[in-house]
């Protein structure tokens, strides 16, 4: 945002003075302006400065603000918990803080002239709840603003509503791919729309399925105002699709898109969660993070082709190293279409490996059974990019000295590795702040995970090649466990400001 700025009072000043030449060489952007005073001028080169502020987005209540439907009368849904917090002092891979002391602040979107909620810029996790039609922006300034981190989670376990919802806070985009949703009764899809920033925007959402693109023109020219929030139902866009894929594009600025998957089979609650953008179209995917316990429990992919050209998909377990590994599964797909490959033998997974002959976007589907063979929760598991640098993820307020993990509530963390073998440090964050770094190996084409019981939050610090990770939580809740899976992502901890320097006559 900075680099922003920058251009354009670079820009404005320019106007004023003369033409304006704006130039790219390599990732640098020149501002050349006209006027200047003296001709010795020499060209300057952009140099990386530490980030020193960043704005996370968490959608908050998916059941609140939907277009189109009351709120009045309605009863209150369960509440929103959003975790934040930043990385601990001597983390492995954290470059030299940048200037300003550090600060962090919640403030609820919508918001007119409210005042930002200052919380605790530690590394022990903070909380927020969320309430009503809001969603909550997470603002960090000063030394450590590059390594803030938020997650949000719902616990539903009433009659009507059950499931365990969770999913990372991020930062809004242009261009986002969203996989989730189904086409059973009673199953309903809800797309938060938050836009972080000072303009308005439009947003037009994409329906693919089956039989490739969905024609609607409910997902068009969807305005989104300053600092605002819209809950669309996906309903009216995707015609009954059984294994819908949207697309989410944003004009005239960023936003933050997060789907709310929920599913009543009647009267009963068969789950639901949040979900947030996949990794873009891209040939090799990798989704971290799918646990299986046993028979009961079933897993699919969801595959769609977004170009011209259609694709051969074959999928692989990463599992543990020297487990057995079940034969790959394979799928062809039309040209904009998109597939649910179910994978019978999959109970080893920790991972899976995706890849394909033309670009695709994926998720998986963890689908959470009892005895009888009914289904009690899922979790929507997409697809990540590699990380890149350190990424975290909060995992739980600091409980009281002396007090016990909340009963039946469990955390790990996958890392998967679908190429060459990898190292990792993984530093798990205690009540204190205080961090325990350990290495973590993990065998070339498969999975590890560690259990994160009684930490705080989590931190990786990969090595030098190819490693994605994701956190599974589950919760007890009567005879069922509920589950969710959250993706952790690399944010880049320095930018590089644009170049201006004088047109000489």
């Amino acid at each position: 945002m900075r680099g922003s700025a920058v251009l354009r009072a670079a820009l404005v000043a320019a106007v004023g003075a003369g033409a304006v030449t704006v130039a790219t060489i390599g990732p640098q952007t020149r501002v050349i302006l006209a006027g200047a005073p003296t001709q010795e001028a020499a060209a300057q080169t952009a140099r990386p400065v530490p980030v020193t502020s960043r704005v996370l987005v968490c959608g908050g209540q998916a059941l609140r603000g939907v277009d189109g439907i009351s709120d009045a009368g309605r009863p209150a849904p369960p509440p929103v918990s959003v975790l934040s917090a930043m990385a601990p002092a001597g983390l492995a891979g954290i470059l030299p803080a940048g200037p300003g002391t550090p600060g962090l602040t919640a403030r609820p979107l919508p918001f007119g002239s409210s005042t930002p909620t200052p919380l605790a810029p530690g590394a022990v996790p903070v909380a927020t709840a969320v309430t009503g039609a809001t969603a909550l922006q997470l603002a960090a300034t000063g030394s450590a603003a590059a390594t803030l981190t938020g997650a949000q989670r719902q616990l539903a376990a009433g009659t009507d509503s059950r499931g365990l919802a969770a999913a990372p806070c991020g930062t809004a985009r242009a261009d986002s791919w969203i996989v989730g949703g189904g086409g059973e009764p009673g199953r309903q899809e809800r797309l938060v729309l938050t836009n972080p920033n000072p303009t308005a925007i439009s947003v037009d959402v994409t329906a693919y399925g089956e039989r490739g693109p969905i024609s609607s023109p409910n997902g068009l020219g969807i305005a989104v105002g300053a600092h605002e929030r819209r809950v669309v139902l996906l309903d009216a866009l995707d015609n009954g699709e059984t294994a819908p894929v949207f697309r989410v594009q944003a004009s005239g600025g960023v936003v933050h898109a997060q789907l709310h998957d929920s599913w009543l089979d009647g009267i009963v609650p068969r789950g639901e969660d949040d979900t947030v953008a996949t990794a873009g179209p891209a040939t090799a995917q990798v989704v971290p993070g799918v646990t299986l316990r046993g028979n009961q429990d079933h897993l699919s992919v969801r595959v769609a082709v977004p170009g011209q050209v259609g694709a051969t998909v074959t999928i692989r377990s990463l599992g543990l190293p020297g487990q057995q590994v079940p034969a790959a599964a394979t799928a062809t797909i039309k040209a904009g279409g998109v597939k649910e490959v179910e994978l019978p033998d999959a109970s080893g997974a920790l991972g899976l490996s995706i890849t394909s002959s033309a670009p695709v976007v994926a998720s998986a589907l963890v689908t959470r059974g009892d005895a009888t063979g009914g289904v009690q929760d899922f979790a929507w598991v997409p697809a990540t990019p590699a990380l890149t640098g350190p990424a975290g993820l909060p995992l739980q307020v600091a409980p009281p000295a002396g007090s016990a993990v909340p009963a039946g509530s469990g955390a790990r963390l996958v890392l998967s590795a679908p190429a060459a073998a990898q190292t990792a440090t993984v530093s798990l964050v205690d009540a204190q702040g205080a961090i325990s770094p350990q290495p973590v190996r993990v065998s070339a084409g498969s999975s590890t995970s560690v259990d994160l019981t009684g930490a705080t939050a989590v931190w990786v610090t990969p090595g030098s090649g190819a490693l994605y990770a994701a956190v599974v939580v589950t919760q007890a809740s009567g005879d069922a466990e509920l589950v969710a899976a959250l993706p952790l992502e690399s944010r880049p901890q320095q930018e590089t400001p644009p170049v201006v320097e004088p047109l000489h006559p």
